[in-house]
């Protein structure tokens, strides 16, 4: 029998050594922390290695190989992904530093404590205790800690897929972005992530006749801008309910009580989807789900003018736009171009995509998903395990692409701070680094060994 709670302290510390590595992107600087974890495999005689993929930026790739009859090749791995980097943080305003990694209240503190050093040090951990125990393993087991997701993974995974994807190759990869516990209607569901939405961000540049603002013209390019942002904003998406997202709505569904099973079950069906949103009472309830089944345009930066009393020739609108598993670029350009001309813009703003990539989902149905099954039924019985989808983005959307099945699961108890994400004192409870822990040791030995 293990001694989880030690085995957890032990990784509340690891936890708090890694969140004192200031990491935030920008700019990054990961390599120190990334070279402190490649020291630990090295002493517990885990193969690693690091790539530098820019000045202070990098990558680290870890391998313990299988030694069981019958083993399968490195290829066929398990991998086990995290990222370094965090996002930057006020830390006037945090009750413990964000780069102090203090344990306090039965806490680990700190910028990435969810976000998400825990699962670097969760992978650590277990990949520490494989070697000591000297598991034989079927399946080899890597480990793939990354820089740069903060900032879209251009020197982190997506430098690896470019560089070095027959290193990383593996059946199915583990990741951020799920096994999350919540509870409803006093069920317990835990959520794994075979897909996420993929940002397909745009600029709008609007252009007008500039003059003195004393005298105002019915050609001004914030007028302009301000009536293209208005009417993306305020025109819905269509309806897209994509296979992941069903899985968890229907999940979630079956052990609520009416009328909630049926609201939720509404918003799948085009003809009750608005009444069965506008029904639910949680308004970030309403808005997550909304986001599941719709390509979202969310306008988020503005540019224009030098001085109060010249109107300007340009002005410049950002707008922060994820699509959803079977959009594409091209088809979200085109439902953009649409509305705009629409309401007569077309010829007064243009619309410039920036590095747009097109999603692309796991399935939901895979032999390491009865792995995390079977492990919930263990160590959380009674609770149920249901897909989900990000709205935002991971390392995910790199892999996905380059052939490789990625899986958010990273489980944590119920009533976890997830509002500190990327917010103040972010932190993480040592209790949900325990269940996490043996959780997905109970995945890794299922699958692997």
């Amino acid at each position: 029998m293990s001694d989880w709670s030690s085995i957890a302290m032990d990784c509340a510390q690891r936890l708090s050594r890694l969140l004192r590595f200031d990491t935030a992107n920008p700019p990054g600087n990961e390599l120190p922390c990334l070279a402190d974890l490649a020291a630990t495999f090295r002493e517990a005689g885990i193969q690693v290695e690091l790539f530098e993929s820019a000045p202070g930026r990098g990558n680290l790739l870890a391998e313990i190989p299988a030694t069981a009859e019958g083993a399968l090749p490195s290829s066929e791995a398990l991998l086990l992904m995290g990222h370094v980097d965090v996002v930057p943080a006020e830390a006037e305003l945090w009750s413990h530093g964000p780069f102090s990694g203090d344990i306090a209240d039965g806490c680990v503190w700190g910028r990435g404590a969810l976000d998400m050093k825990h699962i670097v040090a969760m992978w650590t951990e277990l990949a520490l205790l494989l070697r000591r125990r000297g598991v034989r393993l079927r399946r080899p087991v890597k480990i793939m800690f990354n820089a740069d997701e903060e900032a879209g993974g251009e020197v982190g995974a997506g430098w690896m897929v470019r560089h070095h994807l027959d290193r990383i190759r593996a059946a199915v990869a583990l990741n951020e972005g799920g096994g999350e516990g919540l509870e409803m209607g006093g069920v317990t569901y835990f959520t794994y992530q075979p897909a996420e939405k993929a940002p397909c961000a745009f600029d709008l540049v609007a252009r007008g006749r500039p003059g003195h603002g004393s005298v105002p013209t019915d050609d001004n390019a914030v007028v302009w801008l301000s009536r293209a942002l208005v009417a993306l904003a305020t025109t819905e998406t269509p309806l897209r309910v994509t296979e992941p997202v069903r899985a968890f709505v229907e999940g979630l569904a079956a052990a609520q009580p009416q009328p909630h099973r049926d609201l939720l079950l509404g918003t799948l069906e085009a003809e009750s989807h608005h009444a069965a949103l506008a029904a639910i009472p949680d308004a970030y309830q309403r808005a997550t789900l909304h986001a599941l089944m719709h390509d979202t345009v969310t306008p988020t930066m503005l540019e224009a003018g030098s001085r109060v009393n010249v109107i300007p020739a340009t002005a410049r609108g950002t707008c922060d736009c994820r699509i959803l598993p079977g959009q594409t670029p091209e088809g979200m350009a085109a439902w953009v171009h649409e509305v705009l001309a629409a309401h007569g813009l077309l010829e007064h703003v243009e619309v410039r995509f920036r590095r747009a990539s097109t999603p692309v989902a796991s399935p939901v149905d895979a032999p390491v998903v009865e792995s995390m099954r079977r492990a919930l039924e263990r160590h959380a019985p009674g609770s149920r395990l249901v897909p989900t989808m990000l709205t935002g983005g991971t390392d995910g959307s790199w892999l996905r692409p380059a052939g490789i099945p990625t899986y958010g699961f990273a489980p944590l108890l119920p009533g976890e701070a997830h509002e500190t994400v990327h917010g103040i004192d972010e932190r993480i409870r040592i209790a949900s680094l325990e269940f996490g822990l043996k959780v997905l040791w109970d995945v890794i030995l299922d699958y692997c060994a």
